[in-house]
Formats: C-alpha cells, sequence, structure tokens
C-alpha cells in the first residue's frame, strides 16, 4: 500500500538482524509531503553539512551556498540514517541536489519505491 502526502504506506523490510530464515517483516512508514521533506532537508543540510553566512530555504542554490563532493557525502549519511534510503551512485546528480526541493522530490520517489517493494530495505539489492 502506497499513498504520499504524510499517509501511512507498507514497508517491506528483509534481512533482520539476527534472522536467517528469510522471512520478510512488514513496516510502517510515514512519507512526508514534499515540502515538508523539504523543510527537514533545508534544516539538516543548515544544521549538520553547510555552514553558511545566509539561512538556506527549499530553494536554495545548495552548489553555490558551498556543496562539494565531501558534503554530498556527508549529507548521504545523513539522509540514509534518517530516513533509512541509500540513494544509488546514479541519482548524486547536479538535478538532484541543486536545491532542498530537488533532493526532497527525489527522495519521496526513492521512498515511494521503497514502501512499493521495489528498493526493499536491508534487501542487498
Amino acid at each position: 500500500m502506497v499513498k504520499f502526502g504524510g499517509v501511512v504506506a507498507m514497508v517491506r523490510v528483509t534481512g533482520v538482524m539476527g534472522r536467517t530464515d528469510g522471512v520478510a517483516t512488514i513496516a510502517r512508514m510515514t512519507i512526508p509531503d514534499q515540502e515538508m521533506l523539504a523543510g527537514e532537508l533545508t534544516e539538516l543540510i543548515q544544521s549538520q553539512v553547510l555552514e553558511t553566512s545566509e539561512p538556506l530555504h527549499a530553494e536554495s542554490d545548495l552548489f553555490a551556498a558551498g556543496l562539494d563532493s565531501m558534503a554530498m557525502m556527508q549529507l548521504l549519511l545523513l539522509i540514509e540514517q534518517r530516513y533509512g534510503v541509500m540513494l544509488p551512485a546514479s541519482d548524486l546528480t547536479t538535478e538532484h541536489f541543486g536545491r532542498p526541493t530537488d533532493i526532497a522530490k527525489l527522495l519521496r520517489v526513492r521512498l515511494g519505491e521503497q514502501a512499493a517493494g521495489e528498493g526493499s530495505v536491508g534487501d542487498g539489492e
């Protein structure tokens, strides 16, 4: 079951620590709406990734604000920790990481795929 806009989605989780029988576990997760996610990402970037003289907002140009390859790796780790999503190398583009809004859009797509079972958490795919 997948619905966007902050509605609960069902997510298939496999490879649960301590389990060797390969049985899938179902967990519930909420996919934040676009605006909320962009706001969360902006705050995360401002507080833990980039030191800027001006406050960031959802439409800020992150590369102009100082996002470089090292900061992007730090951001990827934070996204993985916070949202449980590993973004593939093919997602690491200026189109996807130019603004917090762009990252939020990408993250919602990946969360939706994960919720639909296309990219299950912890299954090694």
